[in-house]
């Protein structure tokens, strides 16, 4: 049976933050761009990586640890997917990567992707 990366990657980002906060540690869950998307004025998805970049960097090399960023709900929209799918995979390692609201469809396009991903 194969295991899927993604979400062993997943697993270890939760369990990152969650030894932040046993450790005492201050972990911050940023919602600009969910609450962008909430109110539909979609930020691009090159600005939402580059504000979890740079909200991640306060922390160096503790951003995955002490930051949350809530990317936003990819199930409005494929725009709004596409931005989602962009920060989890641009700014890897800066920030751990929340999904709100996902829906049943969101998971099957992120299996039939890492299908994809993994024939290539």
């Amino acid at each position: 049976m194969a295991v899927d990366r993604r979400a062993v990657e997943a697993d270890a980002s939760v369990e990152v933050v969650r030894e932040s906060v046993r450790a005492g540690r201050v972990v911050v869950w940023e919602e600009s761009a969910r609450d962008g998307a909430q109110t539909k004025t979609l930020m691009s998805a090159d600005f939402r990586v580059r504000l979890a970049r740079e909200t991640g960097g306060m922390f160096g090399a503790d951003g995955p640890r002490q930051m949350v960023f809530a990317a936003g709900f990819p199930a409005v929209c494929a725009q709004e997917y596409e931005a989602v799918r962009q920060v989890a995979v641009e700014a890897e390692g800066a920030v751990s990567v929340a999904v709100v609201m996902a829906v049943y469809g969101d998971a099957a396009r992120a299996l039939i992707q890492t299908a994809i991903d993994a024939r290539e």
